[in-house]
């Protein structure tokens, strides 16, 4: 994403039970973005 002209607000911010897992940001955008993995079987 650096690469992509984002700037890496937050890593694994929790937030009370819930937690962010990327927070960028490029310009006046900010993206947040869920990480998921499903498991093989």
């Amino acid at each position: 994403m650096r690469v992509q002209g984002y700037e890496i607000l937050w890593q694994n911010l929790r937030l009370g039970r819930d937690e962010l897992d990327v927070v960028v940001r490029q310009g006046d955008v900010l993206v947040v973005v869920e990480v998921r993995h499903r498991g093989e079987g």
